[in-house]
């Protein structure tokens, strides 16, 4: 099964033979499977087809599972970087842009679950999560403190990006703030890696309070020197001086960037609030506005 756009998308299907395993690709608005044989030789067909795969099956959205924290990292002072792993027999790709919801351990709480943005997909298996820890917060805590084999109850995937909105405009403007930079970097990664956005031009402009909470720069840097498109990225700090653009978001910031372009905005709630007001000062419609609240 894949879960995609908020169904799911069941292939019911005997394979000819037996295999080693299936891998799914994510390869901009498709899905690929891939079946690696356990013999290098040619089958007459995939196998055979039960009648439910002739209309491809969709249900609700994804109920309540478990995943395996494999690995915690550090990557701040205050960030880590969570890896984890479904249990056997399952296997999900989660779309560009998607979040996952974390159960609160305490069901005492009167929060019961918060949406954490799929940071990166390792492969069909696994994937990793950004989590910012707060003290007083009511689930960070919990997720930073996670050691390798712990499970945790989610739901998924909730909120998907169509990259064919990308691919429609050739100037694309990211504005991040903190954690927010976690849903661009998967999208970062297919317009550096995927042809068809070679023409692109695209600026994420990072905002964040000092040097030390600037997350993930060797990536972006890696990323953006192999890139397949231009991708340039401009950080600003808020409360540190440096050589740097510094202060809070603000027109002058974007007055480079054209108004048609599409921007994609994630962030705090008062970032989320402030970048509206900038980009309605611009003249930027709606349309070309992609929020994400996860």
């Amino acid at each position: 099964k894949q879960w995609y756009q908020r169904r799911v998308r069941g292939l019911h299907l005997d394979l000819f033979e037996q295999c080693n395993n299936i891998e799914i690709r994510h390869n901009g608005p498709k899905l690929e499977f891939v079946v690696h044989k356990t013999a290098e030789k040619l089958w007459p067909s995939e196998g055979i087809h039960s009648e439910n795969s002739k209309s491809i099956t969709e249900k609700p959205a994804m109920k309540q599972f478990n995943i395996i924290c494999t690995a915690n990292e550090e990557v701040s002072h205050d960030c880590r970087l969570l890896t984890f792993t479904y249990q056997d027999g399952f296997y999900a790709v989660p779309p560009i842009g998607s979040h996952i919801f974390v159960h609160n351990p305490d069901k005492t709480s009167i929060v019961d679950k918060r949406p954490y943005t799929v940071f990166k997909v390792l492969d069909n298996k696994t994937f990793q999560l950004l989590v910012k820890r707060y003290e007083s917060g009511i689930i960070s805590p919990f997720l930073c403190s996670l050691s390798p084999m712990d499970e945790i109850c989610v739901d998924g995937f909730d909120h998907f990006l169509d990259m064919n909105l990308l691919h429609s405009n050739s100037k694309l403007v990211l504005l991040a703030a903190g954690t927010g930079i976690t849903p661009f970097y998967r999208i970062l990664l297919e317009l550096s890696s995927n042809r068809i956005f070679s023409s692109h031009t695209c600026d994420l402009f990072f905002y964040n309070r000092t040097q030390k909470d600037i997350l993930i720069e060797d990536m972006l840097s890696d990323l953006t020197a192999n890139s397949k498109c231009k991708i340039s990225v401009v950080n600003v700090l808020s409360r540190e001086s440096w050589t740097g653009l510094m202060g809070h978001l603000e027109k002058q910031h974007l007055s480079g960037c054209s108004a048609e372009s599409i921007f994609l905005v994630c962030g705090p709630f008062q970032f989320m609030e402030l970048a509206r007001s900038v980009l309605k000062e611009i003249g930027v419609s709606k349309q070309n506005i992609i929020e994400f609240k996860g």
